[in-house]
């Protein structure tokens, strides 16, 4: 289990319709389209803000299951 899988919502900066991505779309930068106006959203990881709050909260979950003995 990683929270980078988790699901985002946001608005497309051009028409404002709702768009669906995941934390690693963004720590990866990747290009997301808009399914109101096909606009083309390129998410930026700015400092690598994103990666390193996937990599805390992954290990921080992945101790406290050792700890408790639960396994994802």
């Amino acid at each position: 289990m990683s929270i980078g899988n988790a699901k985002i919502e946001g608005s497309c900066p051009g028409c404002g319709a709702v768009i669906h991505f995941t934390l690693e779309d963004v720590s990866e930068q990747r290009t997301v389209r808009c399914d109101g106006c096909s606009k083309d959203i390129e998410l930026v990881d700015d400092k690598g803000s994103s990666k390193k709050a996937i990599a805390d909260v992954d290990d921080a979950i992945n101790s406290i299951s050792k700890t408790i003995k639960i396994e994802f």
